[in-house]
């Protein structure tokens, strides 16, 4: 797929429960089965695999809806239901074996969720997985507008942000004669997922996240911005709320924090956040690596970052 997955490698998506990743991914398999297209870029037809552990009941209902929308019969697309444990050798090997026999080999493999199979707690519970990961697709939501990008991409793009929605699809009644229904992903132009303005609380918390990545932010061996551990990033906002007590600040920061990461302003890889903005990475950065080389401390100055008396 140009531009989101390697010809060979692993990538991963994740989002806050009700971004709509499912559904979204769900597209991406149905087009790379059907060599479609997918949300404008270019699909080289495959194999697609299909494992569900959340959701088991309405797999069938999303892929009647995704057929209907698309006139696509799928017959590329494998499904996989039973549980599976990925941390035990065996069923491991079977799925392998499952797979491959079926005819899905060469092609992609959707495991929904990582956190149930492999009984970790997500993407940020593996020390390991994202330095191993050649893509990973982050999607966010606020109130009804979702986007994803790559959060990670050995061959695209990084950051760049797409809009889409979920529409609504009829599948027919049930045995009760009670409407089915599920969705499918539209893209939304551009303009139509601009940012809305930032409430005093949300600018507050990016602000503060400014700061505390100036002050005690993380480079990669790249020097690329690895981010400000979520603590430093609450002390910096505890000193500047102007809530009355602890506990508002506590509860003001966790709402600021999650309105960023479901904004798509801020991403975060193991508890280490980031602003998504290049200007203001660039700007930190620069800072940063000033910091770490001593300049301008070392000739009696000041560094961007450092807070006046």
């Amino acid at each position: 797929m140009r531009g989101v997955l390697p010809e060979l490698g692993l990538a991963a998506p994740y989002g806050p429960f009700g971004s709509g990743e499912t559904f979204l991914l769900l597209d991406l398999l149905g087009a790379a089965a059907e060599g479609l297209e997918w949300l404008g870029h270019r699909v080289e037809a495959c194999a697609a695999t299909y494992v569900a552990f959340e959701g088991e009941a309405g797999v069938r209902q999303r892929v009647n809806a995704y057929r209907a929308r698309h006139s696509a019969a799928l017959d590329g697309m494998r499904f996989v239901v039973q549980p599976l444990a990925l941390l035990v050798r065996d069923e491991a090997d079977a799925l392998a074996t499952a797979i491959v026999d079926s005819g899905g080999g060469g092609g992609i493999v959707y495991i929904d969720t990582v956190d149930r199979a492999a009984g970790a707690r997500g993407l940020r519970g593996h020390s390991s997985l994202h330095a191993a990961l050649d893509a990973v697709v982050e999607v966010t939501r606020d109130g009804e507008a979702r986007s994803w990008r790559l959060a990670k991409s050995k061959d695209g793009a990084d950051g760049q942000a797409h809009g889409f929605r979920l529409a609504t699809l009829a599948l027919g009644t049930d045995a009760e004669g009670e409407p089915v229904t599920s969705c499918v992903v539209e893209p939304v132009a551009a303009a139509a997922t601009r940012a809305r303005p930032l409430t005093p609380a949300q600018l507050l918390a990016l602000v503060t996240l400014t700061d505390a990545a100036s002050e005690a932010g993380e480079l990669t061996e790249a020097g690329e911005l690895r981010g400000v551990h979520v603590e430093a990033w609450r002390e910096a906002f505890h000193r500047r709320s102007t809530a009355d007590t602890p506990e508002a600040k506590k509860k003001a920061f966790q709402r600021g924090r999650t309105d960023l990461q479901a904004g798509g302003l801020v991403t975060v890889e193991f508890d280490y956040y980031c602003p998504t903005d290049p200007a203001q990475r660039a700007t930190i950065v620069a800072v940063l690596e000033q910091r770490d080389r001593g300049t301008c401390r070392d000739i009696g100055g000041t560094c961007p970052g450092d807070r006046q008396a």
